[in-house]
C-alpha cells in the first residue's frame, strides 16, 4: 500500500475515541490500580482478626483425637481458614468486583447470583487448597528448612491445575459452551481453524455476558483439550467479520504457542520464590500479628503463611503481566499473520476501551497492564499494515 503511513493511521484510531469514554476508562483502570493496594491491606486485615480469634486453634485442637490428625488438622484448617477469609472480605468484593463493575456498565448480572457464584468458586478452592496444603505441611514437618525446596512441586502441579484445569472446570459450571452458529461467522472461524490445523470444534462461543458485558475471548485448557472461546457479547456487538478474523486468529495463537503452559510455568516459579520468601519470613510477621507462639509448621498459623505470601505475589505482579504481555505481544502477531487483518484488529480493540485505558504512562502500562496498550497494538497492526501491502483481508 504506497504512501500508507502507520503512524498517522494508529493516530487517526486514537482520535476516534470518544474523549469523555476515554476519560471513564481511565478513571476505571487507574481505580483498579488502587484496588490492589486496598486488597491487600485488607487481606491482610482479615488475615490478622481470624489469627486473634484464635479460630484455626479450635478447628486444630478439634482434630487431635483423629488418627491422622496432621494431614487431617491440616486441611481443615487452611478450608476453615479460607472460606472465613471469603465471609470477612465479601463486603469489599461487593464492592470491588460487583459494584464497581454495574457502575461502569461491564456488568448486569444480578447480585444474588454473582454472590452464589463465589461461594460455589470459594467452596471448591477452599477444598482443593486445603487438599494441595496438606502435602506442604507434611513436608514441613519432615524437611525442615528444606521443605520449600520439595513443596515447587506441589506449586507446579497448583500452577498447572490453576491456570490450565480450573478454568475449564468452574467455566462449565457457570457458562454454557456450544459451537459457532452457522453463517458467515462460522465459516470464517473454520477457514482460520484449518489454516492453522486445529480442530474447528475447539472454537466455541460462550455465554458469559451472564456475568460480563466485556468484548472478550479466551483460550482455556492445555495440550489436547484446549478450547477458544468467544463470548456472546463479542457476536452480539455488532462486531464485523474482519474484526472476529482477528479476535479468533489472536487466540488461535495462543492455543497453538500454548501460552497457558508458559504462564503455568511462570507462576511455579514465582510461587516457588514465594515459599522461600515465607520461609524466611513467617516468624517476623507472626511476631507482628501478636502471635510469636505460632510455627510454620503449624496449620493455624496458615493466616501469617497467606500474609506473607499474598504481600510477596503483589510485588512481584510485575512480573506476572510483563510474561502475560509477552505472550499477547506473540498471540497478536501470530494473529496478524494468520487473518491478514490490521484493521479488524484496530477495531476490535477499541471495542476494549470500556475497561482498559488505551494510553497509559510507560511505568503503568509496566507495573499493571496484562496486555500491551490498545496504542501500542494499534500500532503493531498498522505497522504490520504498512510492511504487507496489499495483503490486508486476504485468505489462505
Amino acid at each position: 500500500m504506497t504512501g500508507f503511513e502507520a503512524a498517522a493511521a494508529t493516530a487517526e484510531y486514537l482520535r476516534s475515541i470518544d474523549p469523555g469514554r476515554e476519560a471513564r476508562a481511565i478513571a476505571y483502570t487507574q481505580g483498579a490500580h488502587w484496588i490492589l493496594l486496598w486488597a491487600l491491606l485488607l487481606k491482610i486485615l482479615a488475615d490478622w482478626l481470624i489469627l486473634r480469634m484464635r479460630l484455626l486453634e479450635r478447628v486444630r485442637d478439634g482434630v487431635q483425637r483423629t488418627r491422622l490428625r496432621p494431614k487431617l488438622a491440616a486441611f481443615c484448617c487452611v478450608s476453615v481458614f479460607l472460606l472465613a477469609n471469603w465471609v470477612i472480605l465479601l463486603p469489599w468484593a461487593i464492592y470491588a468486583e460487583w459494584a464497581r463493575e454495574i457502575s461502569y456498565g461491564l456488568s448486569s448480572q444480578p447480585l444474588v447470583p454473582w454472590i452464589a457464584q463465589g461461594a460455589i468458586v470459594a467452596l471448591f478452592a477452599a477444598l482443593f487448597l486445603g487438599l494441595l496444603a496438606t502435602p506442604v505441611y507434611a513436608l514441613i514437618r519432615r524437611s525442615g528448612r528444606r521443605w520449600w525446596r520439595w513443596s515447587s512441586l506441589v506449586v507446579v502441579v497448583f500452577a498447572f491445575v490453576g491456570i490450565v484445569v480450573g478454568p475449564v472446570a468452574f467455566g462449565s459450571l457457570f457458562n454454557t459452551a456450544k459451537p459457532v452458529p452457522a453463517g458467515p461467522v462460522r465459516t470464517a472461524v473454520v477457514a482460520l481453524a484449518r489454516d492453522a490445523g486445529i480442530p474447528s470444534d475447539r472454537i466455541v462461543v460462550s455465554n458469559s455476558a451472564s456475568q460480563t458485558n466485556r468484548y472478550t475471548a479466551t483460550v482455556v485448557g492445555g495440550p489436547g483439550f484446549a478450547t477458544i472461546e468467544l463470548s456472546d457479547e463479542m457476536l452480539r456487538s455488532g462486531a464485523d467479520l474482519a474484526e472476529v478474523r482477528a479476535v479468533v486468529a489472536h487466540e488461535i495463537g495462543h492455543y497453538v504457542h500454548h501460552h497457558l503452559m508458559i504462564l503455568a510455568l511462570v507462576v511455579a516459579f514465582l510461587g516457588t520464590c514465594g515459599l522461600w520468601a515465607v520461609d524466611r519470613t513467617f516468624p517476623y510477621i507472626a511476631r507482628l500479628a501478636g502471635r510469636p507462639d505460632l510455627s510454620i509448621g503449624d496449620p493455624a498459623g496458615a493466616p501469617a503463611l497467606h500474609m506473607a505470601l499474598v504481600t510477596f505475589m503483589l510485588l512481584t505482579s510485575p512480573i506476572i503481566v510483563t510474561a502475560q504481555r509477552a505472550v499477547e505481544n506473540d498471540a497478536d502477531m501470530f494473529g496478524l499473520s494468520l487473518a491478514n487483518e490490521p484493521s479488524g484488529a484496530a477495531r476490535s480493540l477499541l471495542r476494549t476501551v470500556d475497561f482498559r485505558a488505551s494510553r497509559p504512562s510507560a511505568l503503568e502500562e509496566t507495573l499493571f497492564y496484562d496486555h500491551p496498550s490498545i496504542a501500542h497494538r494499534i500500532e503493531r497492526a498498522m505497522q504490520w499494515k504498512a510492511v504487507h501491502p496489499g495483503q490486508e483481508g486476504a485468505l489462505r
